[in-house]
């Protein structure tokens, strides 16, 4: 056998049997992802479990594949759910509510100040009391207009004068009876009946007469003021004048106003005319759908349109807005006093006050339709009737517009017929015009008591195109 003979298939020149070599292909691996390798059916590398148990029964991918399938699944899953709330969160942070809440939290932090930092308790003196700075943070909060902080501005300062004037005039009476006097236990008297009874009365009366949420909140710092100083001091029972306690709650009262207004005007500020505006184009947009779901329910006579989720929407709208636009101009008349634009205010209150009167007017459209409703709903067994009457109604237009000139078979010539322009009124025919008018009124007769009896708007408005007749033009 010559050296360049045939060897067989598969044996190498150095006389051992070598492996074909195998193909190779892109797959798909189990958690997605593409691989470009050699075909075969061994255990990947890195396998770490065992086939002791496995059988005719065992699937090819072992349960590694599995389980990093399902984790991979766990894991994307976590992975939508944490974006979905970071989105949320997002979302309830740049609104109205989570700008609010911001700048809520930030006045508070500088209120707390005056109780955590040494600096700034040092300048309220020794005495305590001094979280009443948060809490004048917490009563005035910044997430409100410009117009309604500086309302809240005039309040706590008609508050802190009217504490700075009882606790001054208990003290003055205390000192007048008890060193000049001597009468202290008169002057004690005197300052508990007038002072703290008449006083806090009168406080608690001007709470329930105005009820404004601004005054309810002067009122309690007013009474905490006035507590304080009468009760706590000391100087009222020694016949002493002492303006320290005064002095300190006119600080702390200063400090949570400057804190809480500086927090409302440089951090994302809210104009309550700009609010206004908006509340009106809302309401008039309001307006509309309701007009044209009143006016269509109205004209077919059905209370379908009324209950629709659109005008249900409307009149949800216009009630949530109604208020919210009173509470705007009031706080828009704030900031129209502050730049000096009164007129302004006056166009503004007089647009709500239309605005007021449309949503009654509207409300009466909405009343007189339920009347309609109610008044010419038909029975069952009239039903037909006006649906007889509709028929009749649609026969007689179409006929008249499909056959051109020629007239429907139950008008004639005196209803729809053409005028006659050369019409001589000096003619001599008194038979003829008589007889004309005498076959118009029996032909109206004839057609008027083959339609049905008014029962529906239908039928209304099917007399009214019969009873127009001819032109007036004779």
């Amino acid at each position: 056998m010559s050296s360049n003979g045939s060897m067989p298939e598969g044996l190498t020149r150095s006389g051992h049997w070598s492996r074909p070599q195998l193909r190779q292909a892109t797959i798909i691996l189990p958690n997605g992802k593409r691989a470009h390798r050699n075909v075969t059916f061994r255990e990947p590398l890195g396998f770490d479990g065992g086939d002791d148990h496995a059988n005719e029964r065992s699937p090819l991918l072992h349960d590694n594949a599995v389980r990093s399938t399902a984790k991979d699944s766990y894991r994307a899953k976590v992975s939508s759910l944490s974006r979905s709330k970071i989105n949320e969160s997002w979302t309830f942070a740049k609104s109205k509510t989570g700008r609010g809440i911001l700048k809520c939290s930030i006045a508070y932090l500088l209120g707390s100040m005056a109780t955590f930092i040494p600096a700034v308790s040092r300048t309220l003196g020794e005495q305590q009391g001094k979280h009443m700075v948060a809490t004048v943070t917490v009563y005035f909060h910044p997430a409100r207009s410009i117009g309604s902080m500086f309302e809240a501005m005039l309040c706590a300062a008609v508050a802190f004068l009217y504490a700075a004037f009882v606790s001054f005039s208990s003290m003055g009476v205390s000192i007048f009876f008890g060193r000049t006097l001597d009468l202290i236990e008169v002057g004690h008297a005197i300052v508990l009946i007038v002072f703290c009874g008449a006083g806090l009365g009168f406080v608690g009366w001007v709470k329930q007469r105005v009820s404004h949420p601004l005054v309810n909140i002067s009122t309690s710092l007013t009474s905490l003021a006035i507590i304080t100083v009468l009760t706590k001091e000391g100087a009222v029972q020694a016949a002493q004048f002492s303006d320290e306690k005064v002095t300190q709650v006119m600080l702390m009262i200063l400090m949570g106003v400057a804190a809480t207004t500086a927090v409302s005007l440089l951090i994302d500020p809210v104009s309550a005319r700009k609010e206004l505006r908006s509340d009106l184009v809302k309401v008039t947009d309001s307006f509309s759908d309701q007009l044209t779901a009143i006016t269509r329910a109205f004209l077919q006579g059905t209370e379908a349109e009324l209950q629709e989720q659109s005008y249900l929407d409307a009149v949800a709208q216009f009630k949530k807005l109604s208020g919210s636009m009173v509470k705007n101009l009031k706080e828009a008349k704030y900031e129209h006093y502050l730049l000096g634009t009164e007129k302004e205010y006056e166009l503004e209150a007089k647009t709500v006050g239309c605005m007021q009167r449309l949503g009654q007017n509207i409300g009466g459209l909405r009343s007189a339709a339920t009347t309609q409703f109610l008044l010419l709903a038909p029975p069952e067994t009239d039903r037909s009737h006006s649906d007889c009457g509709a028929r009749l109604l649609h026969s007689q237009g179409s006929s008249f517009y499909d056959s051109g000139n020629a007239l429907s078979p139950i008008s004639d010539a005196s209803i729809l017929g053409p005028i006659d322009e050369a019409f001589d009124p000096l003619s001599t025919e008194p038979d003829n015009i008589n007889g004309t008018e005498e076959g118009e009124t029996q032909s109206a007769k004839e057609i008027s008591s083959r339609l049905p009896p008014l029962k529906s708007q239908a039928d209304i408005f099917t007399r009214f195109i019969v009873r127009l007749g001819p032109s007036m033009v004779k």
